[in-house]
């Protein structure tokens, strides 16, 4: 798709899927809507919104589990300075920067064994998964 659209048109890492045919879910629902689809398939996005925060690690782990080789996304917010200090990390969110650097796992760890205490992260939220009452 990203090879043949016009510029306004490309679907960068940054997106998020919003709905598969006119019909919305959380992440699942919407992946399985598109593995379930037949013929042409109609795909929304919105741009991501990102934000920027700084991790005080003050010696404790980040207490973050993360998923990805190249994106990285936060399987689990463990015990550590982003849950103890309340950041705004959840589940599903990707990580787009590490001190400044594009977020892979290689410049995560190495970023873990630089020698500040701080980490600097540019946070994509994901849209939580929904639920019908």
């Amino acid at each position: 798709w990203n090879a043949s659209c016009q510029d306004f048109e490309v679907i960068k890492l940054t997106h998020c899927l919003t709905s598969v045919n006119g019909q919305g879910g959380g992440p699942e629902e919407l992946v399985q809507m598109i593995r379930d689809a037949s013929g042409s398939t109609s795909l929304a996005f919105r741009a991501g919104r990102k934000h920027e925060l700084t991790v005080h690690r003050n010696g404790r782990s980040l207490g973050l589990a993360l998923s990805g080789e190249r994106l990285l996304q936060v399987k689990d917010v463990l015990d550590g300075a982003v849950k103890q200090d309340a950041l705004d990390i959840k589940v599903t969110d990707r990580i787009l920067k590490v001190n400044g650097s594009k977020a892979d796992k290689d410049v995560f760890r190495q970023a873990l064994k630089g020698s500040s205490d701080d980490v600097a992260l540019t946070v994509i939220p994901q849209p939580s998964p929904t639920r019908e009452v």
